[in-house]
């Protein structure tokens, strides 16, 4: 019948999250509308939506997929998007592509005439309520904020303009709020690492991420022009020059991603909301892990026995998981891989030029926070040897035991 199938469907998804398959949860949920669901709880400054409760999924039967109704999301206009406060939500963040389409969706509705049309909303119904409050005395119900209680009081017009006016103002120094995280930039450091390989063949290997985490949206590469350059190409991820690495054919008009580190450290480098009760099991019964490590994994885990999973239980009240992020726990998942490391955005360069300073003073690197678009500060720094590298040859090569700060552009 439809409740057993709607039942099944959601611990298909939560079995998805329990277990870390990222991809079938992306397939069970309409992920335009979760980002668009997202969008408009931030732009109203709620989280009533949380780890907790209010949680309304709708499975659409005749697409396969759930979406998420509002629910209690009146204008809070407590919170700009820079927390973990909904399970479903967040695990869609953990993609960056998934965290860059949302801020994009926020940054377009904040940036069009809607913006201006939802402040004069407010001041046109002071204007249609006007006539009525000052020909005479009307009851209301008012927020204690106004009124010292709830219930019926008698008001004034200039009451209620002075409530209506205070929500206006409330939403635009939101709204403003909003927009300065988005658009906050702190700069891309490139570094830099010359590679050799046993027959003497150069290559930099150009490494490009935000300076830190106070860079709220990701950056975008849109050009790299080494003079004389040969031959460009984008790391796969795995740090190494291989045949696995994609040549750049017109490296001067690009559109490649440098995640944003605060996208990590919220929404990957966090414990799981939800482990599977094989995987936590596992988990305890494992080698790997230390006493301490299995304590702590009982003290922030608690079994949910009506999904038959392990669901991470926030301490002191948060409803969000805000700021909850045991450091012994965020271990564990570290340990075992389930948390992956920051990825920024790696180029391998063979150059004309075998100077390294020559390379760089003729390194023209191009960077726009891809939010906003606007153009982002680049620092350069030549690193030294630290590993060695397998080369595209499969040869083994050493880095340039070098290190200085060269130029800011």
């Amino acid at each position: 019948n439809t409740a057993k199938a709607d039942k099944t469907n959601i611990l298909l998804l939560l079995e998805a999250m329990g277990s870390g398959f990222f991809p079938i949860f992306k397939e069970l949920v309409n992920a335009d509308q979760v980002l668009a669901w997202n969008a408009h709880s931030i732009i109203l400054g709620n989280t009533h939506q949380n780890y907790d409760h209010n949680n309304r999924p709708y499975f659409d039967s005749t697409a396969g997929r759930f979406e998420f109704i509002p629910w209690d999301t009146k204008g809070s206009y407590t919170h700009i998007g820079n927390i973990r406060y909904n399970p479903f939500a967040d695990y869609l963040l953990s993609d960056i592509s998934s965290f860059d389409k949302r801020n994009k969706l926020l940054w377009d509705y904040l940036t069009s005439p809607n913006e201006q049309e939802d402040v004069s909303h407010h001041e046109m119904i002071l204007e249609k309520v006007k006539p009525a409050l000052e020909a005479t005395e009307h009851y209301a119900y008012l927020p204690a904020s106004l009124d010292g209680e709830y219930g019926q009081s008698k008001i004034s017009y200039r009451s209620v303009e002075k409530f209506i006016l205070n929500i206006r103002d409330n939403m635009s120094a939101h709204r403003d709020n909003i927009r300065k995280l988005l658009g906050q930039n702190v700069g891309i450091i490139a570094s830099i690492k010359k590679i050799e390989d046993s027959s003497g063949q150069s290559f930099f290997q150009l490494e490009v991420q935000p300076k830190d985490s106070g860079m709220f949206s990701s950056a975008r590469v849109t050009g790299i022009s080494p003079k004389s350059a040969a031959a460009i190409f984008l790391d796969d991820g795995n740090g190494q020059l291989d045949h696995q690495d994609r040549a750049v054919p017109d490296a001067a008009a690009l559109d490649i991603t440098i995640p944003s580190k605060f996208q990590y450290e919220t929404y990957v480098d966090s414990p799981p909301w939800l482990v599977s009760k094989e995987n936590f099991d596992t988990l305890l019964a494992s080698a790997a892990l230390t006493d301490e490590e299995k304590t702590a994994l009982g003290e922030h885990y608690e079994l949910n026995p009506d999904i038959g999973m392990y669901v991470r239980a926030a301490k002191g009240g948060d409803s969000t998981l805000g700021g909850d992020k045991p450091p012994v726990v965020s271990r564990v998942f570290k340990k075992i891989g389930q948390t992956r490391p920051y990825q920024p955005a790696t180029f391998f360069i063979k150059p004309a030029v075998q100077d390294i300073d020559e390379f760089v003073s003729g390194l023209d690197f191009k960077a726009v926070n891809a939010t906003t678009g606007e153009a982002l500060k680049v620092e350069y720094a030549i690193l030294p040897s630290e590993n060695t590298l397998v080369l595209r040859d499969g040869t083994v090569a050493h880095y340039n035991p070098t290190f200085k700060m060269t130029k800011i552009i």
